[in-house]
């Protein structure tokens, strides 16, 4: 009998169905944990709000009321947190967001350039980045959450720190949901009391459990699966994300010259916060909703962990800004620009590679897995054969 395409289709869309519905529903789960974490809550965060008494504090607030209003946006609540010359801006959406000022940053700049920075965290608000930030970070958490499991689900000792996680995502706090985003930015590396846990096991026995002789047919595709998801969410939805992101600095860039009508704000905002050399100091899961990058720290945001930087160099950014009319001398080109013609192009070269080999990896893993569930299901499948030839006669 021929079969149709409709036919195929309808097949494949039937067996999909209950994993599509299970990554929903993780999805839905993980948006929520996501939500109450400080990344994405206005609720506990290290700061005080400006003192009116204070000149350069009264200062910051009188700015971020301007551009809110320029950019037609509701009011944002101001922090003041310690140490920084930088700003970054969190929440959820336009109606509910927090906009940190390090303490360094209120003696720093000027007035103009306060605005720039200012004008900038405002344009990402109004330009909805909170809303697409949420969306990347969820499924980001999504694939990394998938190997964080593999690497717990395969670990004879693990039981508690997976209890754990499963309740971090059913019944998120703002802490517990911070922890699982410094869990989640790095899915493969285990705690440190945990390896001590499993170093000590490995010490005492060595022998099999009934549970892991159970899991051994699934231990194939489930370390396949994890392996693969982080493998993806690593090196291609992370770099992909990052790219994106880059426009939408560059964007945010563009909307702070419109709010200010003054390029030259927000080029010499960037020029002073790149050469300050403390732009660090802000909270780490607030590095890609900065002015200005701060690289990828522990326990950072799933956004920033990416082999990809997620802000543009400096020099491309203020170029940019030259084209809108900014006058300030270049900051200088980042570290790649001003490698080498030939060390470029090697280290291109050699990124490209590790794709080809990471497919090849990918490829030979499907084959290994199959092989290990086949010997650890041919055993229980000729059992029950036999069994049923032998109840058949």
């Amino acid at each position: 009998r021929h079969v149709t395409a409709s036919e195929v289709i309808g097949v494949t869309a039937l067996a999909a169905l209950p994993g599509l519905l299970l990554m929903a529903i993780v999805g839905a789960v993980l948006r929520r944990a996501l939500r109450t974490s400080p990344l994405f809550d206005v609720g506990d965060l290290p700061g005080h709000a400006p003192d009116r008494s204070v000149l350069a504090e009264q200062r910051i607030a009188n700015v971020v009321e301007e551009m809110a209003i320029a950019a037609a946006i509701p009011k944002p609540r101001v922090l003041i947190v310690p140490g920084g010359v930088n700003a970054a801006v969190c929440g959820r959406d336009e109606q509910r967001t927090t906009v940190m000022i390090g303490e360094g940053l209120l003696q720093a700049l000027n007035r103009e350039q306060m605005q720039g920075a200012v004008a900038h965290l405002i344009a990402s608000i109004a330009d909805g980045d909170m809303k697409i930030g949420l969306r990347a970070a969820t499924t980001l958490a999504l694939f990394a959450l998938m190997a964080r499991l593999t690497a717990t689900l395969t670990d004879r000792n693990a039981w508690r720190s997976t209890v754990v996680l499963l309740r971090t995502l059913m019944l998120p706090t703002a802490a517990s949901a911070a922890r699982l985003m410094e869990q989640l930015s790095d899915p493969m590396r285990a705690d440190e009391s945990q390896a001590q846990a499993n170093d000590a096991a490995k010490r005492g026995s060595d022998r099999l459990t009934w549970r892991e002789w159970a899991q051994m047919p699934l231990m194939g595709p489930v370390m396949f699966a994890g392996f693969v998801a982080g493998l993806v969410g690593t090196f291609v939805l992370a770099p992909l994300i990052s790219l994106a992101w880059r426009s939408r600095k560059y964007m945010a860039d563009a909307a702070a010259v419109r709010l200010t009508r003054d390029p030259d704000a927000l080029a010499g905002a960037l020029a002073a916060i790149a050469r300050s050399g403390t732009s660090r100091q802000l909270p780490p899961w607030a590095s890609h909703l900065a002015v200005v990058g701060m690289g990828v720290a522990a326990g950072g945001s799933i956004l920033s962990a990416s082999v990809v930087p997620i802000f543009p160099p400096l020099s491309a950014r203020e170029k940019a800004l030259a084209k809108m009319g900014a006058h300030l001398q270049p900051v200088g080109a980042g570290w790649f620009a001003n490698l080498p013609a030939s060390l470029r192009a090697l280290l291109i070269g050699a990124y490209g590679l590790c794709f080809v080999l990471g497919g090849f990896a990918v490829y030979l893993l499907i084959i290994l897995s199959a092989a290990v569930s086949g010997l650890f299901l041919i055993i229980p499948a000729a059992l029950l054969h036999a069994l049923l030839r032998w109840l058949g006669h």
